[in-house]
C-alpha cells in the first residue's frame, strides 16, 4: 500500500487484486451501478421469504477446556461471540447468550439459532473481551451469567472499561 498523497484530497492507494482496482473494493460480477429508481423499484417489487422461528444447530463436539503448546483454536459460538484457546488462555469475545439482541427483554430481534455452545458448557473463561457497547455485543445478562458462574473472569474494552465493569455486578 502506497502512502497516501498530501493536500486537500489524500486518495489512499490498495494492492490489486480480483475485488480491489487500488482505490476501492468492489464484489467482482455483481452490479452495483444502480439509480434511485432501481431502489424504488426493486422495494416495490420485492417478495422477501419469510423469516424462520428456529434454525437448528449441527451438533459439533464442544470446544476443548484447554490447548496444549503454541496451537490455537477458534469456536464461532454465534454473531460476534468468538471463543479464543490461545497459549493456555480461553479468551471470549462479545458474549451475547440473551433470547434477544436487544437492551429491553421482550422487544427487539429474537434469536433464531441457539448460541453454538451453552454458556454453561464453556470451559473456565480467563478473559472477555468487549469490542464495544452496543447490545448485541454487549449483553448484560450474558455477563451476569459468567461473572456468577466464575468469579475470576477479567474483561477487556477499547474504552470506559469501568462502565462495562460495574455494569456487569448489578
Amino acid at each position: 500500500m502506497s502512502p497516501p498523497r498530501r493536500g486537500a484530497l489524500e486518495v489512499m492507494r490498495f494492492p490489486l487484486s480480483d475485488h480491489c482496482d487500488g482505490k476501492q473494493f468492489f464484489n467482482p460480477g455483481i452490479d452495483i451501478d444502480k439509480s434511485y429508481r432501481d431502489l424504488r423499484r426493486w422495494r416495490r417489487s420485492r417478495q422477501p421469504a419469510p423469516w424462520p422461528e428456529r434454525l437448528a444447530n449441527t451438533e459439533f463436539p464442544p470446544p476443548p477446556s484447554a490447548i496444549a503448546g503454541d496451537d490455537i483454536a477458534l469456536t464461532l459460538i454465534g454473531q460476534a461471540t468468538l471463543l479464543v484457546h490461545l497459549a493456555g488462555v480461553n479468551i471470549l469475545t462479545d458474549p451475547i447468550f440473551s433470547a434477544r439482541a436487544s437492551p429491553l427483554r421482550l422487544l427487539g430481534p429474537k434469536r433464531v439459532r441457539d448460541p453454538a455452545v451453552a454458556l454453561d458448557r464453556l470451559p473456565r473463561i480467563d478473559l472477555v473481551l468487549l469490542s464495544h457497547n452496543h447490545y448485541d455485543h454487549l449483553d448484560l445478562p450474558s455477563l451476569r451469567a459468567l461473572r456468577s458462574r466464575q468469579r475470576a473472569v477479567r474483561s477487556a474494552s477499547p474504552r470506559k472499561r469501568s462502565a462495562f465493569r460495574n455494569s456487569a455486578r448489578r
